[in-house]
């Protein structure tokens, strides 16, 4: 086994059983050339007048969402680190042009109660990126008084992807700088389910949360967290712990399409048979999720994934105001074809119901995290960048 840490297996998932070579690639060459083979289906099916497809659709969108759902299945089954960086070392500075690489000090123990006590896991030192103003400085970040700062949460199912500048969730941090009053950014590469099991991603990013508002003094009023997908997850649960230790909460929270249950009853209703996105959306959860929730338990129980930190929008837990009482404001998103679509709209609900004040902006023939895609809807996603921008503006005053 190629983790470093054991693994719950779920039921119904067998343990990456095309981790190992020859078999790795064949499986590789078999994914990608049926999935070059089926293009030719799935163009009949965009024009059918039976087609799952929206007709604001083109023809590439459709294809490209197609190919990206069947492609899910080698992250789990071939047990792929796609697009992750090294989390020991620091990337070349020449390799950075609108960011600069830093070193995110471990959370210390004074910080660390209830969840964030793990015998198996640690704080480590993690990279970060910062953005913006912060970014031709040396050493810590110099953030003003009347600045704000938006600490970066990636998305990429706790397993793909990283903090990077390259990364395609690097268009969030730019877009949000460019055109909102926020003056720095700080994005986490936190580590992923591969490397260690929770509270791994949630300790890293509270120790950047830490860095900001305790080794940088910044105001927690003038910090707020973003993220998208397992990003947003991860968003709720450092807002979640902070809450619950009793420590300063971020000022705002702004969620693309944020994942908020991984339950063991989620995976059923994520289902093709069951879920009239699934087909729709290239955010494939059959593939995904069993594999994703394996990784993160470690050898830490299966009823984890009912509880609050990792499944707020579950229907196992019961949806009290209590639930997210005393959270900050938030602006979530949601695309309407996306397969995340109903668990979205219920932690919304929650949310509304603990007295947070949330704008929820569901655009319905969006897939999930459309906002990264560069190649879907150029205007949809100009309109969503420009009404977080703004919602951001009517929060934090220059």
């Amino acid at each position: 086994m190629s983790s470093s840490h054991r693994m719950t297996v779920l039921p119904g998932l067998p343990a990456e059983p095309y981790s190992r070579q020859p078999w790795k690639t064949l499986y590789l060459l078999h994914r990608v050339l049926s999935t070059v083979a089926l293009q030719p289906l799935w163009t009949l099916l965009h024009f059918s007048p039976f087609s799952p497809f929206p007709k604001s659709w083109s023809l590439k969108e459709t294809l490209l969402v197609r190919s990206m759902s069947r492609l899910a299945y080698i992250i789990s089954r071939c047990d792929l680190k796609l697009a992750q960086r090294e989390h020991t070392i620091l990337p070349d500075k020449s390799s950075l042009k609108e960011t600069r690489a830093i070193w995110i000090p471990p959370a210390g123990d004074e910080w660390l109660k209830g969840v964030g006590k793990s015998d198996e896991v640690a704080t480590v030192k993690i990279p970060g990126y910062v953005w913006g103003e912060g970014k031709d400085e040396a050493g810590d970040m110099a953030v003003g008084k009347s600045q704000s700062v938006m600490l970066f949460l990636h998305g990429g199912g706790l397993a793909v992807g990283s903090a990077h500048e390259k990364d395609i969730t690097a268009v969030i941090p730019r877009q949000m700088l460019k055109r909102s009053n926020i003056s720095h950014v700080l994005s986490v590469d936190y580590r992923k389910v591969q490397t260690a099991p929770f509270p791994a991603a949630l300790l890293d990013c509270l120790s950047a949360w830490v860095y900001l508002t305790s080794t940088l003094g910044i105001s927690p009023t003038r910090v707020f967290l973003a993220g998208d997908s397992a990003g947003g997850h991860l968003a709720l649960a450092l807002t979640r712990y902070l809450r619950d230790s009793e420590f300063d909460l971020p000022s705002a929270l702004l969620l693309f399409s944020p994942w908020v249950d991984m339950s063991k009853d989620a995976l059923p209703k994520l289902h093709r048979f069951k879920n009239v996105n699934a087909d729709s959306d290239y955010l494939n959860t059959d593939a995904l999720q069993p594999y994703i929730s394996s990784r993160l338990l470690g050898t830490l129980p299966v009823s984890l994934l009912d509880g609050a930190y990792l499944s707020p929008a579950a229907d196992t837990l019961p949806s009290t105001p209590e639930l997210f009482a005393k959270f900050p404001p938030a602006f979530v998103t949601a695309g309407g074809k996306e397969v995340l679509l109903d668990q979205i709209r219920e932690v919304v609900t929650r949310m509304k119901r603990g007295g947070v004040n949330v704008v929820f902006d569901e655009q319905p023939d969006a897939i999930h995290d459309y906002e990264l895609m560069d190649w879907f809807q150029p205007a949809m996603r100009e309109r969503i960048f420009a009404k977080a921008a703004a919602w951001i503006n009517s929060r934090f005053e220059k």
